[in-house]
């Protein structure tokens, strides 16, 4: 009697201990989700080459103050999809006597397209205008009205945003 009790109790433990290393958890799946954001970037930099200041040049009646003949600035583009907007040209050092109102106008020439600061909706900038973009101006006064002898600054602003 004592070996069947032994007997059963061996074959129930044995029972136990091998359904309990074969018990599995049921496959209950859960998705999980993962974000992420990549913020679009939008950059007006120093240029490649070149500098970001240009040079003004008098034609020879003295009356407009140009960029032809003289030095575009130059600036760096990234902005793809961004507009890009240039100012007015702001006179902002000039001669003591000089009380002339010039007319002045203002561009930007990225690698494939053009905006001046007339046009105030600016550009979309694309793909390919990635890179250094040239910007000139023009001083005027009406013709035969010279500009006086001395230094003359302007301040053009050109903007990129998304």
């Amino acid at each position: 009697m004592l070996r069947r009790s032994l007997f059963v109790s061996a074959f129930m433990l044995a029972g136990v201990v091998g359904f309990a290393s074969n018990a599995k958890a049921a496959d209950y799946p859960i998705n999980t989700t993962f974000t992420a954001k990549v913020n679009a970037t939008c950059s007006l930099t120093n240029p490649t080459t070149g500098t970001l200041n240009g040079t003004l040049v008098p034609n020879a009646g003295k009356d407009t103050l140009s960029t032809a003949g003289g030095t575009s600035a130059k600036i760096g583009v990234d902005c793809t999809g961004g507009t890009l907007k240039v100012s007015v040209p702001a006179l902002t050092t000039k001669p003591t006597a000089f009380a002339g109102t010039p007319t002045n106008t203002a561009k930007v020439t990225t690698l494939t397209q053009m905006v001046n600061n007339t046009d105030t909706a600016g550009i979309t900038l694309v793909a390919g205008d990635k890179g250094d973009a040239m910007v000139d101006m023009t001083s005027s006064l009406p013709a035969g009205t010279p500009f006086d002898a001395g230094d003359y600054t302007y301040t053009v602003i050109v903007t990129a945003t998304l």
